[in-house]
């Protein structure tokens, strides 16, 4: 849906307040454009971050919740590596399938995260927190799904520099890259037949990202509200391995997708923020940052 702006009357600038400016037609743009470009499923960290510049020296840390729901991954199978048998007896893929096969993911995850400017407008960025996922997997007779009861360890770590500022009359434009990870276990398969068995897979995602954000401050009945969002592309390599008989089977997939958000400032160094994406799938996350 495309995101527009109606901006209020300009103020006398007695007032002290940000007038409407005409970058807000930039901001709507990009993110609408996000939108209408994006045509793939979703996986991905969340930004967690705006496009704003801040002091040289100074740190944001961010504390913070994300999910993702109906991901698809991409395995690309063949008959000699796929994960084709599980512990009892139980096929994980269909034994000597080969080709691309879809498989739908849930997950979800805690996180902390550091953001530091060392100088002009370059910020570096670490994430560490644990989180669950489960995997929906068609095969031979029954959909299998893949759970785990413990939490599996997730990071990312980035780099962003903004490229304009933040000022009265333009939003603050930035581009950034990273990359993350997760390696979940699953210990639990059951089946749409209702068959259940223990299992000892090993569900690893890496995701690599390049994008660019625009954001901007804008004033709000004595509030201040901050919208985010840019375009993201992403790749992410998936790899299933079972411990019981040691096979592997995996592969990656390519996907541009928009990312929006909105940061409320509660005070001078503190805000909420929520984002969201969905793009054949649904992403989501929000959390508290705190600035220094």
């Amino acid at each position: 849906m495309p995101v527009s702006w109606t901006p209020r009357a300009p103020l006398s600038a007695g007032d002290k307040k940000i007038k409407p400016f005409d970058g807000c037609v930039v901001v709507g743009a990009a993110l609408s454009g996000a939108l209408f470009f994006s045509a793939s499923p979703l996986f991905a960290q969340i930004l967690a971050q705006t496009a704003r510049q801040g002091t040289p020296g100074s740190w944001q840390i961010s504390v913070y919740y994300q999910g993702v729901s109906d991901q698809d991954l991409s395995f690309n199978l063949s008959g000699g590596s796929s994960v084709c048998q599980g512990k009892g007896g139980l096929a994980t893929f269909a034994c000597g399938q080969s080709g691309a096969l879809s498989v739908h993911g849930n997950g979800d995850a805690g996180l902390i995260k550091a953001v530091y400017q060392p100088w002009g407008g370059f910020q570096y960025s670490a994430a560490v927190g644990a989180g669950y996922y489960s995997l929906s997997v068609p095969s031979t007779g029954a959909t299998q799904n893949y759970s785990g009861s413990g939490a599996g360890p997730v990071f990312s770590l980035g780099v962003q520099d903004v490229i304009f500022p933040d000022t009265i009359v333009t939003p603050a434009v930035a581009i950034n890259a990273g990359f993350s990870g997760a390696m979940y276990p699953l210990d639990q398969m059951n089946d749409s037949a209702g068959n259940v068995s223990a299992v000892n897979d090993t569900l690893t995602l890496l995701e690599y990202q390049l994008g660019v954000e625009v954001s901007h401050v804008f004033p709000l009945d004595g509030w201040k509200v901050e919208p985010y969002g840019g375009i993201r592309w992403y790749r992410v390599d998936a790899d299933l391995k079972d411990a019981t008989v040691g096979s592997h089977s995996g592969g990656f997939r390519d996907t541009l997708a928009p990312v929006v958000g909105l940061r409320i400032p509660t005070a001078d160094h503190e805000g909420l923020f929520a984002e969201a994406a969905y793009v054949e799938g649904f992403q989501y996350g929000g959390g508290l940052s705190l600035r220094f």
